[in-house]
């Protein structure tokens, strides 16, 4: 499976964690745990690549502590899978807010019965917020500059940056 092509962001370096059923019974594919603050709110996205027709489990967010499930990731706003598009990168996203204990959260997903489906993911990024951005290689924080997404070279903002909401923060100069 070919690296999704996403604009302005270069993945050489990101790699595709993939599984393929190989015999009868499901297998499982998931992420590592990210570690996280207690009772905060995460969005989460990840690119999805699958060539079935049935998943054990479709991908969702699970707690490193309590070891449970925290939310079903959606395909613009749809946590059915089977609505799905297949044989193509996918962007999947899941907002959750961590449990008063929680320290870690990680993604999980399990492949079904069938021997030959495939299932891949790319891109796994984790934001303090309730919504999700594109993907940017690295991190954000109000001191970061702003990113030029647009391909056209205009952003000239060295003193501004973001916001966990979003909004645009400005230095004053």
């Amino acid at each position: 499976i070919p690296k999704p092509v996403i604009s302005n962001v270069d993945t050489s370096g990101i790699k595709i964690f993939s599984s393929t059923v190989t015999a009868s019974g499901n297998q499982h594919l998931g992420s590592s745990i990210i570690p996280v603050s207690p009772s905060t709110v995460y969005s989460l996205s990840i690119y999805f690549y699958f060539t079935g027709t049935s998943l054990q489990a479709a991908p969702y967010v699970r707690t490193a502590v309590n070891n449970n499930s925290l939310a079903s990731f959606a395909y613009n706003g749809d946590t059915n899978y089977l609505n799905w598009p297949r044989h193509k990168w996918i962007r999947l996203t899941a907002t959750v807010t961590t449990q008063s204990n929680e320290n870690g959260l990680y993604m999980s997903s399990y492949t079904g019965d069938f021997i030959g489906e495939k299932l891949a993911f790319f891109g796994f990024q984790v934001e303090q917020k309730s919504f999700v951005t594109p993907l940017v290689l690295g991190s954000r924080s109000i001191t970061g500059g702003l990113l030029d997404v647009t391909g056209t070279g205009t952003i000239d903002l060295t003193r501004a940056g973001y916001l966990n909401d979003g909004t645009l923060y400005f230095d004053g100069t």
